[in-house]
C-alpha cells in the first residue's frame, strides 16, 4: 500500500489530467484508499479480485490451481483469525510479501494486469496500467506519439 499511497500522491499532487482507476485484488485496498483524506474523491478504485478470479478459471484454469496453493495458505491464515469467507480471504488484508520474479504468484500479478487491461478496454476507456511503485511528475502521454505504425495496445516483453 505505500507503494502505490504515494504513487497516487505524487501524481494529485503533480496535476496528472485523469482519474486513477484503481482495480484492487486486495480486499481493504479500496476502504484504505477511501480513507486518506488527501486522495479523497480523486481515485476511483473497484474491487477486482472476484471477476479477475472468474475470467481465470474459464480462460486458463491451470492459473487457478498453481495460485490455488497460495490462497489456501492465505485462508489458513484467515480462518485461524475467525474469518470464513470464500477462495478471496487470503486476499482480506494488504500483502506485504515480495515474490519473485518468475514466481506463481509473479504470474498471477502480471495476468491481473493484463485481464484488467482487457476489462477496461472493452468498456471503452482507454488505459495506462503502470505497477503500483510507479509515480508521474508530467503527463506521459506526449512520450507514445511518436511516428511509425500505430496500435491499440504499446506493451513490454520482458515478463
Amino acid at each position: 500500500f505505500p507503494f502505490l499511497h504515494n504513487a497516487l500522491l505524487t501524481m494529485r499532487r503533480n496535476g496528472m489530467p485523469w482519474t486513477p482507476l484503481v482495480l484492487s485484488i486486495g480486499k481493504n485496498v479500496c476502504p484504505m484508499l477511501a480513507n486518506t483524506s488527501e486522495l479523497n474523491g480523486y481515485v476511483l478504485c473497484v474491487p477486482y479480485l472476484e471477476r479477475l478470479l472468474e475470467q481465470l478459471q474459464r480462460d486458463e484454469p491451470e492459473s487457478v490451481k498453481q495460485i490455488h496453493t497460495s490462497l489456501q495458505k492465505n485462508t489458513a491464515s484467515s480462518l485461524h483469525n475467525g474469518n470464513n469467507n470464500n477462495n478471496s480471504s487470503g486476499f482480506q488484508t494488504v500483502d506485504t510479501t515480495f515474490h519473485r520474479w518468475g514466481s506463481v504468484e509473479h504470474k498471477f500479478l502480471i495476468n491481473s494486469k493484463l485481464y484488467a487491461l482487457r476489462d477496461v478496454l472493452e468498456c471503452g476507456a482507454d488505459a495506462f496500467i503502470t505497477d503500483t511503485d510507479i509515480g508521474f511528475n508530467k503527463d506521459p502521454r506526449p512520450f507514445f506519439a511518436i511516428s511509425g505504425p500505430k496500435g491499440d495496445v504499446i506493451a513490454q516483453n520482458d515478463t
